[in-house]
């Protein structure tokens, strides 16, 4: 055997490192692929989770009654009247929430039913049904629900007063409607009014009303005159005037509430009806008791409150264009109380875009309708809380006349900051704000130094606002008429011709309505009548000057 003693041949080291274990790639392949596949699993059992898990209305419960009690605080309840009587936590199968019962004890300054319109109104704005339980004369019970759950219960008791020995006694509110009628037909020298209210031995079964008021008819316009008089006058907005002509006798007109019918006008005994020569609007002297806030004075140079003749306002003005002269009327729509989601407003942003917006600056969805206003294309305005005489009318947010200078700019420049994109502004109710030239002065000064316009919405015949703000050189215009403060369809439809008049006489006139079924559903047809009538439909920033 031959035996080879020589050296053995070795592999190089780089050479065993340069091949590749098999199938390397096919592996690194098959692991991506198989946490692709997990990272999908896992994703759909999420997905499946998220989708099983109940929804949390926890926060939805709590900044609803947050909003009450800011809403209440702004209309004179003190915060220390409103209490949480209980707090306890509910579910289903498919969320959980928060269930809350309020307690408000309500000052003597403010009525149990004003204060459930309010809540109710505002609730209405949010999608939120309110039904309501009264548990004894000067109490009530509301109880708010969302897709069918119940969230809050507010039970409101009045503090300082006595509850009626009668559950068929009138309420707190015909009381004081019947009180501002019979205010309002003496200060403004309308009728020799002679108080027999209440109606002795009430019986809401037979008797009309529960308060009635005997008027002298040598001394009383025409009953439409009277009629327009006080839907407009009086201030409580969600009044009805009805003839009662034919009914009987003496029957005249009778005032109603959402409760039902309030103050019967009725012809006082033996005295012979005024023949037309006697009812002489011009020989009339309008008189204003000095200690009376909340009615408004009446006019002869501008007709009825809320319906001043186009040819009175227009001197005041000082813009007067014939029609037909620069080319054809215009008018001007202004939407109010904007600032929350739903049907009512998806379809007023699905309407003609010259059309101007105004929003509410606390409304839980402002800066988001404002935002899609925009998108859609529409101008947007700031509607301005303001005070007004009726406490239960003050939305939050509102300045005040008691305020300084300070707060109300501070206050403006917020409202401002929760509508973005704002042109200008016109006020929410301030029929005490617009009539105060030292309160109206800074806010004012906020839109000037924005470069915004402002509208006089005129909730007041009283006001100085529009008359201020062409002094501070603000840009401006102020309202002609209000197209839904009836939502009859057929009372919007004859304001509707109310405006057009009014623009072809002026060669311009503005229109405010409001966020509501009715108005979002006739909206296009009040559009087209307009512009049937020649008429052209404008923002309000082509009408300001």
């Amino acid at each position: 055997m031959i035996e080879h003693d020589g050296p053995a041949q070795d592999v190089p080291e780089d050479a065993v490192r340069a091949q590749p274990p098999p199938h390397a790639w096919l592996t690194v392949g098959l692991g991506m692929g198989a946490a692709l596949v997990g990272a999908g699993v896992c994703a759909l059992l999420l997905i499946v989770y998220l989708g099983s898990r109940p929804l949390n209305l926890n926060q939805y419960t709590a900044s609803h009654t947050n909003l009450i009690e800011d809403l209440l605080a702004a209309n004179n309840v003190p915060r220390h009247a409103i209490g949480t009587l209980r707090q306890e936590q509910r579910a289903d199968d498919r969320a959980r929430w928060q269930y809350i019962e309020m307690a408000v004890e309500l000052p003597e300054t403010v009525s149990v039913d004003g204060v459930v319109k309010l809540i109710r109104k505002e609730m209405a704005l949010r999608n939120i049904n309110v039904t309501e339980a009264r548990s004894g004369p000067g109490r009530a019970e509301l109880h708010l629900a969302a897709a069918g759950r119940k969230l809050v219960r507010i039970n409101l008791r009045p503090k300082g007063i006595v509850p009626l020995p009668d559950a068929e006694a009138p309420s707190p509110q015909c009381e004081k409607l019947a009180h501002e009628v019979m205010a309002l037909l003496q200060d403004n020298a309308l009728a020799q009014a002679r108080q027999t209210f209440p109606v002795r031995d009430y019986d809401a079964s037979s008797d009309p009303a529960p308060y009635r008021i005997e008027i002298e008819p040598s001394s009383i316009l025409s009953l439409e005159q009277l009629k327009d008089f006080l839907l407009h006058a009086v201030t409580d907005r969600h009044i009805s005037v009805s003839s009662d002509q034919g009914k009987s006798a003496r029957a005249m007109l009778t005032l109603h509430t959402d409760g039902g019918a309030c103050v019967e006008l009725v012809e006082a005994p033996s005295r012979p009806r005024a023949t037309p020569a006697q009812t002489n609007l011009a020989e009339r002297t309008p008189t204003v008791a000095a200690n009376r806030q909340p009615g408004r004075a009446y006019s002869p140079a501008h007709g009825l409150p809320g319906q001043a003749d186009a040819a009175s306002r227009a001197r005041t003005r000082g813009t007067v264009r014939p029609a037909g002269e620069g080319g054809p009327p215009k008018v001007a729509i202004i939407v109010d109380d904007g600032g929350e989601l739903g049907d009512v407003t998806d379809s007023i942003l699905a309407s003609d875009r010259n059309v101007t917006l105004s929003i509410l600056p606390k409304a839980c969805a402002a800066a988001v309708v404002a935002e899609r206003a925009l998108e859609n294309g529409f101008e947007i305005m700031l509607h301005m809380p303001m005070e007004a005489h009726t406490p239960d009318l003050n939305a939050p947010g509102t300045i005040r006349t008691a305020m300084d200078a300070d707060e109300i700019r501070r206050l403006t420049e917020e409202a401002l900051a929760d509508v973005p994109g704002a042109t200008g502004a016109n006020n929410h109710t301030g029929s005490a704000f617009t009539t105060d030239e030292a309160a109206m002065a800074p806010f004012l000064t906020v839109l000037k130094n924005h470069g915004l316009y402002f509208v006089d919405s005129r909730t007041d015949d009283r006001t100085v606002a529009y008359a201020l703000a062409k002094r501070m050189g603000v840009p401006t215009v102020e309202r002609d008429v209000f197209l839904d403060n009836d939502a009859d369809p057929d009372s919007i439809r004859r304001q509707t011709q109310e405006l057009i008049a009014t623009a072809q006489t002026n060669g311009f006139g503005v229109a405010i309505c409001h966020f509501r079924p009715t108005t979002a559903d006739m909206l296009d047809e009040i559009v087209a009548t307009i512009e049937a009538a020649g008429i052209e439909l404008v923002r309000v920033s082509e009408l300001v000057r």
